[in-house]
């Protein structure tokens, strides 16, 4: 009961903060693109904090650094990066922070939570923005 929770909480954070991100016409990437690096970093002080081991942060510090070249991509060109982005985020949460080396580094809801954030904001960005993606300067 508690995941059906979690996930309807997420979806629906997912769609306010897309659409909150949508009120900044003039930067709306820079907005989803930021947002995006910061969803991967959540994890990052967890692990430090309860001591995972090296290939743990190692793995996680690629992640991170995947993530942010994908939200620059995004922010400086198509919007089909972000849309990647924010798709691929929850598999990377759900197979490094729930089944993998990170199981167990961060509350479990939040897993869950942030795996119907992720897609949802990935979905909204589709919904707002079409298959129009042309790289602008926002």
């Amino acid at each position: 009961m508690w995941v059906a929770v979690w996930l309807a909480v997420g979806g629906v954070a997912g769609v306010i903060f897309a659409r909150a991100a949508y009120t900044f016409r003039w930067g709306t990437k820079a907005v989803l693109g930021y947002a995006l690096i910061t969803a991967s970093l959540v994890y990052l002080p967890f692990g430090i904090y309860y001591g995972r081991p090296l290939p743990w942060l190692a793995c996680e510090t690629l992640g991170i650094a995947v993530y942010v070249v994908i939200a620059f991509l995004g922010m400086r060109g198509s919007g089909w990066w972000l849309v990647i982005g924010w798709a691929t985020h929850p598999f990377w949460n759900i197979t490094l922070h729930h089944l993998g080396l990170g199981a167990g580094v961060g509350p479990y809801w939040l897993t869950v939570f942030s795996s119907a954030f992720d897609l949802m904001v990935a979905a909204m960005i589709i919904a707002y923005d079409g298959f129009s993606f042309a790289p602008t300067a926002s």
